[in-house]
């Protein structure tokens, strides 16, 4: 009787218990390894909320990474997980544990990664901060965005969304942002064919003048709209969102996830940091994360229906939960309030209005170490009028002012007054076939290198580095550009044509141009060109925060000294009298901090007799050229500092070669010596000075 009683309980356990998952021996890099788990029956009451898969993944020497899988059928009999290796030709040594209603077991093995096959996922290059590259590739990503709320609606067929991704893939789209989880706006009630239906604002149409039938809630749980069930996944509409994403996948697009949408309070009904939001979340990024081309946004417009504590809360969290650092975001209005928030990969930001105040909006980002997108300048329409709804001309003009601002930018079309964008379809608008040339022109040249010239031209803007030079007409002017080959680039068409007339370079037409100036083979050493270099280099000085000290900008000696040395010889061969912003602001704190030296705080208070030193020689190099308060109270605190046995200085040393290590504190000394040599008579110590001399003597 025991013998029977124990077979059958043996019996029961193995049938409940989940056989050995289902394992690749190996995938490429980047590439997902599904794991499945197939169970014989039926056994979870609830198998979204009553079982667990995870798995460990490590590298040799790496760290562990820790992976979310998800049940895939509304019974609970599959179960996958999804592992996407980032490291390419190592082995893998895997843990996968599942566990609940009683069970928990663990199946260990390894996973073999091979080359990758592609470029690998997109993500905020490291070098340049404000920018995207491919993480395998190296190359550099330029954005170009698409908008497709409604993409995976229920009346659209699979073929309908492949000819959104071709169009998009055809025109030189290359990120799709679209809903998951989402209401319409308004409960189409409509039986006529009219999208207007008598209402001339395509702003107050139904839907924002979607077709009749074209716009309906997202089935992402199982149950009926306003009475989902929101401990339940609707399988069949996740398994259309991975097609979907493959498919843009195959034709080199980022899908952007909106995760969800304010439209009929639907985040009201499942609720702030509820269960039900955390495990539409965890699910997603389960589900999603192992596509290298996924990106999240948190909430579309989650201004309006949740805080900045909740933008962190959950940042924070799909952040943890996915193992390969997608990029994430949450698209707001105006503003953006996670600039210093580690989740946040890159700014959203939606405003509308014209070219210049898109270029002035993405320039107020510009000391943020992040990518940024307006994700909504302005759909296309018909109005002349720049604003929500704009014609294709000011279209095209806003997308060219954000680029020539360093940012990026996403396109929409509501022409006709039929909410394309909103629905999903590809629409007639003709900006959109026009942006790929703008997309083309600044793939074609160094775009993270380039930064906004600090003289810009009245007419437009301009972009520089220090080979080249980029200007963008909007509505017609001239550019002063100086020597070098010049060629007029046409927004509209993509055609290039010979620039004629320097040095004033005037359009071919009151349209909209660009202007591409590099110089020539010939070309001598350019005043013009060093000064830009300058300027473009202290711009990103000035952006960096780690340049604030007390009082005053921190005058590095590989990038404020050789700056501030040759600004008044450059300024002398270019004839400019006044002194550009960024020299000045270095001045003015260098000025500052020797007359107020003993209140302010040395610029590395760890290292105060190698900091004070630096800085005393430094700021009298600088104001040797003035007999001034601040003149003297530099050389008077330079002498103050020197050694009087070797007669040098104590200098930085951060073990950065060649200005901050031991050695470097020969070439204070001779900073100093500079300085002595221009500075007038009165402010130079005759003993000091001999000093000095013996010291670059036996040096």
């Amino acid at each position: 009787m025991h013998a029977l009683i124990l077979g059958l309980l043996t019996g029961l356990v193995n049938a409940q218990t989940p056989a050995a998952p289902e394992a690749p021996k190996s995938t490429a890099q980047y590439e997902a390894a599904e794991f499945v788990f197939r169970l014989a029956r039926p056994y979870f009451t609830n198998p979204f909320t009553d079982a667990e898969v995870t798995g460990e993944f490590q590298a040799p020497g790496g760290a562990k990474l820790l992976v979310t899988g998800f049940c895939d059928s509304p019974d609970g009999r599959i179960f996958r997980l999804r592992f996407a290796p980032p490291e390419a030709g190592v082995v893998y040594q895997y843990k996968l544990r599942f566990r609940g209603g009683g069970l928990d077991q663990t199946f260990p093995g390894e996973l073999r990664s091979t080359a990758a096959a592609g470029p690998g996922p997109v993500i905020v290059d490291p070098a340049q901060p404000k920018h995207f590259r491919y993480a395998g590739a190296g190359k550099p990503f330029y954005h170009l965005g698409y908008t497709a709320y409604h993409l995976l609606d229920p009346s659209r067929t699979d073929a309908q969304v492949d000819a959104t991704i071709d169009y998009c893939a055809r025109l030189g789209f290359n990120k799709i942002r679209f809903l998951l989880a989402g209401y319409p706006r308004d409960f189409d009630k409509r039986t006529s064919a009219d999208a207007e239906h008598g209402v001339p604002d395509a702003w107050k149409r139904t839907n924002y003048g979607a077709l009749p039938g074209s716009v309906n809630p997202l089935p992402v749980w199982e149950g009926k709209p306003h009475a989902y069930d929101f401990t339940r996944f609707h399988i069949p509409y996740w398994q259309r969102v991975e097609r979907a994403i493959k498919r843009m996948r195959e034709r080199g697009i980022i899908a952007t996830v909106i995760v969800t949408i304010e439209k009929q309070d639907l985040p009201r009904e499942y609720g702030r940091l509820s269960e039900h939001e955390w495990r539409l979340y965890r699910y997603a990024v389960a589900r999603l994360a192992s596509f290298d081309n996924i990106w999240f946004d948190l909430g579309n417009e989650h201004n309006e229906f949740r805080d900045a504590a909740w933008g962190d809360a959950m940042g924070n969290f799909v952040k943890a939960l996915d193992p390969y650092g997608r990029l994430r975001s949450a698209h707001a209005y105006a503003d953006f309030w996670y600039t210093r928030s580690d989740w946040a990969s890159f700014v959203i930001t939606q405003q509308y209005g014209s070219e210049r105040e898109a270029y002035d909006w993405t320039r107020k980002f510009a000391a943020t170490a992040k990518p940024y997108i307006n994700e909504e300048y302005g759909y296309e329409g018909d109005s002349p009028k720049a604003g929500h709804l704009q014609n294709a001309d000011q279209t095209r003009r806003n997308h060219w002012a954000i680029a020539m601002a360093g940012g990026y930018a996403t396109y929409g079309d509501w022409s006709g007054g039929v909410s394309y964008f909103y629905m999903g379809d590809p629409g007639p608008g003709k900006a959109a076939a026009q942006l790929k040339h703008l997309r083309a022109f600044f793939e074609a040249l160094p775009f993270q290198k380039l930064h906004p010239c600090q003289r810009q031209p009245e007419a437009g803007f301009c972009l520089s580095a220090p080979e080249l030079a980029v200007y963008y007409l909007p509505r017609g002017g001239s550019v002063e550009a100086g020597g070098g080959a010049a060629r007029w680039f046409n927004p509209r068409s993509g055609e290039w044509q010979e620039a004629t007339g320097a040095p004033k370079l005037v359009p071919p037409d009151a349209n909209d141009w660009a202007l591409l100036v590099k110089p020539r083979a010939e070309t001598t050493w350019s005043p013009a060109a060093a000064a830009r270099y300058f300027e473009e280099r202290q711009k990103d000085w000035f952006e960096w925060e780690g340049s604030v000290r007390p009082g005053a900008r921190c005058v590095s000696c590989h990038t404020g000294l050789p700056y501030l040395l040759a600004q008044p010889v450059l300024r002398r061969l270019l004839g400019e009298a006044k002194p550009p912003v960024y020299e000045q602001q270095l001045l003015d704190g260098v000025r500052k901090r020797v007359l107020e030296w003993d209140t302010l705080a040395a610029y590395y208070p760890k290292k105060e007799e190698q900091s004070r030193g630096t800085e005393s020689i430094l700021y009298a190099l600088l104001l040797s050229g003035e007999d001034s308060p601040a003149s003297r109270a530099a050389f008077e605190r330079m002498w103050q500092r020197q050694d009087p046995k070797t007669g040098g200085w104590a200098w930085l040393d951060f073990d950065l070669d060649p200005w901050e290590v031991p050695a470097a504190g020969h070439f204070g000394a001779a900073l100093a010596a500079v300085a002595v040599g221009g500075a007038p008579g009165g402010l130079v110590r005759p003993e000091a000075r001999a000093k000095l001399v013996a010291n670059l003597g036996k040096n």
